[in-house]
């Protein structure tokens, strides 16, 4: 395990992050949620396993 980042052990720092995160808004966005099986079998070629874990390929990334 590696160590946390100093902005988590900074209490303020910290607060600020999570209060940019609960009033983050973002329109036209759609949130789904299943399995983390049935997302990778359903989106095979979105991912790369390695020795050292599971990446998403950029190439299937649509950009706005």
């Amino acid at each position: 395990m590696g160590s946390p980042s100093s902005a988590y052990l900074q209490k303020e720092r910290y607060e600020k992050m999570v209060k940019k995160a609960e009033n983050f808004n973002v329109k036209n966005i759609e949130v789904k949620y299943n399995s983390f099986e049935y997302i990778i079998e359903q989106h095979k070629s979105d991912f790369i396993l390695s020795y050292n874990g599971l990446y998403c390929c950029q190439r299937n990334v649509q950009r706005i």
